[in-house]
């Protein structure tokens, strides 16, 4: 999952990866570094939802998960 805030790029999954740049090849435009995670059911994708990494930004918790429902 990604936050792009002022032409930045993160991993909120991974916060520890610092900033992220875009790359093209012959797949197209993907975002390099960007962490991957499967998820068989709901329980999984709700395990992964708890260990976001939010920005300053980002005040209200809540509210920005309702854009995710």
């Amino acid at each position: 999952m990604t936050q792009i805030y002022n032409e930045m790029i993160r991993d909120l999954l991974n916060p520890g990866s610092g900033y992220l740049d875009l790359r093209e090849d012959q797949k197209g435009v993907q975002v390099a570094g960007l962490s991957e995670h499967s998820a068989a059911n709901t329980d999984q994708v709700s395990e992964l939802l708890r260990h976001l990494h939010y920005s300053s930004v980002i005040i209200n918790k809540p509210s920005v998960l309702s854009y995710w429902s």
